[in-house]
């Protein structure tokens, strides 16, 4: 094997996009080109309570400053199933940085993936998780790494021809996307990322949408103050309504889950007490609210949309994952039985749009419900905040962002 193919580099692509328009499906494709491993699924099992919570917020707070949203789910997903395949101090570095084993996170993300797609088609929910994997034809593969992918992942793996046709490779992939996202995502990855050194890819979709339970009256939407994370203000949509919501006030955040529909699902919004710094590690942890009363208040939440493309290897390189980088330091030997590979880059593409319906184009199932006096509780949203799609049976933050000026979408 020359020098060049020794330096083949790992590519790794994180895909997240979040969609509230979109209709989605299951967790996986057919390919007519498939490395096919016949190992059934895993079964869902019991629930497993997220441990991915310290890693999400972490990541969270690595995001250059400003409005952000990623899927801590989606780059969970697709670190742990390249964690299948790494060994010796790049294993011990990837289950440091996500915070649990890859035997353990595999057991834990196959359940959440399971349970996500079986809410698709009910109470107005629409759900997708797909898992691929792509890798380069011609190429030995070690089994047990392909039988963890399809046992707990549902992946079998594309062939690609990275190595004599990376542009087809950059369209296959990026088809895949335009399709997991109904075009809210077309393209995920381009030749300055997939080159002829390229042997792997692996991705992950993750969209869900959902209706408020009692949707916002969109007549009761009105231009507010916000202060912005600058310290300027800002005229923004503010929404307006009474919802019955967990709440739960501690001396770092007030937080609110509101639900949708579907009990399974709620969006959190969480107030830092302090907001000069947004940094949400050091804060409560935003799934607690889940375990907090119900109760009715009159909330006033700004209408937002939020986008992100970003490469994570700087974020995750803080974090602690630094050897997978190296080439001849970093080990995937379990995905070819040898260590000629290393992590390239991690490519994170996101969006969210929060509105009265909760989902844009749903159904509206009813209007905003009126009382005739107001609640004792009042949270009005009208500076910084950090929000959650939060599955709520697992605790498992799907979607995670901070918020620092609803007027600007990036």
């Amino acid at each position: 094997m020359n020098a060049l193919h020794r330096r083949t580099a790992l590519q790794l692509l994180g895909l997240s996009g979040l969609a509230w328009s979109l209709p989605l499906s299951g967790c996986e494709q057919g390919d007519a080109q498939m490395a096919i491993s016949d190992v059934p699924r895993a079964p869902q099992g019991e629930p497993v309570r997220s441990t991915l919570t310290p890693f999400a917020a972490a990541l969270l707070d690595a995001l250059p400053q400003g409005n952000a949203v990623m899927s801590p789910a989606s780059v969970a997903v697709v670190l742990t199933m390249l964690g299948n395949g790494a060994a010796t101090t790049t294993r011990a570095e990837l289950e440091k940085v996500l915070g649990s084993p890859v035997d353990a996170l595999n057991v834990e993300l196959n359940g959440l993936a399971q349970r996500l797609v079986a809410l698709a088609g009910q109470k107005g929910t629409e759900v997708t998780f797909w898992n691929a994997l792509w890798l380069q034809k011609d190429t030995t593969w070690q089994q047990p790494f392909l039988d963890a992918l399809k046992r707990w992942y549902g992946a079998g793996a594309r062939l690609a021809d990275f190595i004599h046709d990376p542009a087809a490779a950059v369209t296959s992939i990026n088809s895949w996307s335009n399709q997991a996202t109904k075009g809210l995502i077309p393209s995920i990855v381009d030749r300055s990322m997939i080159t002829t050194d390229t042997r792997v890819v692996a991705g992950n979709a993750v969209r869900i949408k959902g209706d408020w339970a009692a949707p916002f009256e969109p007549s009761l939407t009105r231009r507010q103050a916000f202060r912005t994370g600058s310290g300027a203000q800002v005229d923004v949509d503010m929404m307006h309504g009474m919802p019955y919501v967990r709440y739960l006030r501690t001396a770092s955040l007030t937080s609110v889950a509101l639900p949708f529909r579907h009990e399974d699902l709620a969006f959190i919004v969480a107030l830092p007490a302090d907001d000069r710094s947004l940094a949400l590690a050091p804060l409560s942890d935003l799934s607690a609210v889940l375990d907090g009363d119900r109760t009715e208040l009159s909330l006033a939440l700004p209408k937002f949309r939020a986008e992100l493309a970003q490469p994570l290897k700087d974020p995750l390189t803080k974090l602690g994952l630094v050897d997978a980088w190296k080439p001849g330091v970093a080990d995937f030997s379990a995905i070819t039985g040898d260590r000629s590979l290393n992590l390239d880059f991690v490519q994170h593409k996101a969006v969210l749009r929060v509105d009265e319906k909760g989902a844009e184009g749903a159904a509206v199932t009813a209007g905003g419900a009126t009382a005739t006096a107001l609640p004792a509780l009042t949270v009005t949203v009208d500076r910084p905040f950090f929000w959650a799609v939060a599955h709520v049976p697992t605790r498992s933050l799907v979607m995670l962002g901070r918020e620092e000026d609803p007027t600007r979408v990036g």
